[in-house]
């Protein structure tokens, strides 16, 4: 065993030290130093030693941005009872789920919120200003028209001025007709803002004399959406998030169960995670040392690596500071000329090395292919990497490259 492997050890018996004492930390590796490696090994040790040693009706909740990450985790862990590898939402819904009347108040204060957003684009956005231009009595015949004739606007709502205002004149009187010109023709997109608006305030204000009634029981996660679906109990991934962490800083029992049900916590790739997920993950660990209770979380990623801008990146140290940092600098599939590249790019604290002292005979070579459209570049591009692979070329490593249209 050579003496960077020995090191490497060092650094993986690091993270053991910190799930034995409960201390939170952040695993920060670089592309190619087998960063699934260590978390892998993370997870077999607690489960092993913490988990299964102690016979704990315990669980490990292990996260990760997109499905295809859990089932590589999976794959690589192997069948276990004792982990729970998932989607960071899929893994925040499970433990939420089951607090349906916290989550209706939620909900309730969430549309709340939104008819308060509603009324003001009513009264002050420009879009809304030829509305808000009309009498009152034109506004009550419009908006009586428009309730009136709800099915129209969405079988047409896609269709030109022309055929919009058409079929919108076939329903009326001569005296709504008119009024409909006046507002179509000043900007169908306008009108068209201004009656979906007043379709969402009403879908809503029904939905909420429902909650208030006591007629809706129950609020559901749609996994297969961006948009929330208020009016129908339903949320997306954006608003979980939001959920979640209302509920952990309003119901200390949440803060509890999640602690007594997953002691250890571990965010893979958490470069790419919501701001709203470290922040729940930050107030929880707070909340272990407050009370003394045995919790911790890890963090596993890269903040090179940031991939989707809503992730919270470097932003992480801001967030959650209270964090032990453990760097892994070795790189074992790169050769050292690839690795001194990277090297000049990053600009944080991880400097790279080769694990392996015979990793000394790669090579790096610079290309610029410029074209006065991106189509041309991006065909130039892909014929040279076809032709390179035709001249037997072994590998060719591309270093932060971009198609760039010049002009």
């Amino acid at each position: 065993m050579t003496l960077n492997e020995i090191r490497e050890q060092e650094i993986q018996q690091s993270i053991f030290e910190k799930i034995d004492d409960f201390r939170s930390f952040r695993f920060n590796a670089g592309a190619g130093s087998g960063k699934t490696y260590a978390l892998i090994e993370t997870l077999k040790y607690a489960s092993i030693h913490k988990i299964l040693a102690k016979k704990s009706p315990q669980k490990i909740a292990c996260v990760t941005y997109t499905n295809v990450a859990v089932n590589e985790i999976k794959g690589r862990l192997g069948n276990s009872d004792l982990v729970h590898v998932s989607t960071i939402h899929e893994r925040i819904w499970d433990v939420i789920k089951r607090s349906q009347p916290e989550l209706l108040k939620c909900h309730k204060e969430k549309i709340e919120e939104t008819l308060e957003h509603i009324e003001q684009d009513l009264q002050n956005s420009p879009k809304s200003k030829f509305f808000n231009d009309l009498s009152e009595n034109d506004q009550r015949t419009l908006v009586e028209f428009a309730f009136e004739n709800k099915d129209i606007y969405y079988k047409v709502k896609n269709l030109n001025a022309a055929r919009f205002e058409d079929a919108y004149n076939q329903n009326s009187s001569d005296e709504v007709q008119t009024l409909l010109q006046r507002c179509i023709n000043r900007n169908v997109v306008k009108f068209k803002y201004v009656l979906s608006l007043l379709y969402k305030k009403n879908s809503l204000e029904k939905c909420l004399n429902r909650i208030e009634e006591g007629k809706e029981k129950r609020v559901t996660y749609d996994s297969k959406t961006n948009s929330d679906r208020l009016h129908y109990m339903k949320f997306s991934h954006d608003t979980l998030l939001e959920y979640a962490l209302k509920l952990v800083k309003n119901y200390k029992t949440l803060c509890r169960v999640i602690i007594d049900t997953y002691p250890y916590f571990f965010v893979d790739e958490y470069q790419d995670t919501s701001e709203n997920v470290v922040k729940l993950l930050k107030y929880i660990h707070e909340y272990s040392v407050q009370n003394d209770r045995n919790w911790m979380v890890g963090y596993f990623g890269d903040t090179a690596q940031n991939i989707y801008e809503d992730g919270v990146g470097e932003g992480i140290s801001d967030l959650h500071g209270e964090l032990f940092d453990i760097n892994k600098e070795f790189n074992r599939r790169s050769h050292e000329q690839i690795i001194d590249v990277v090297n000049k790019i990053r600009d944080d604290l991880i400097v790279q090395e080769a694990i392996y002292e015979d990793k000394n005979h790669g090579s790096v070579s610079f290309f610029i292919i410029i074209q006065k459209t991106k189509l041309k570049q991006q065909n130039n591009f892909f014929r040279f990497i076809v032709m390179s692979s035709k001249e037997r070329l072994t590998s060719i490593t591309i270093v932060h490259a971009k198609l760039i249209a010049l002009y």
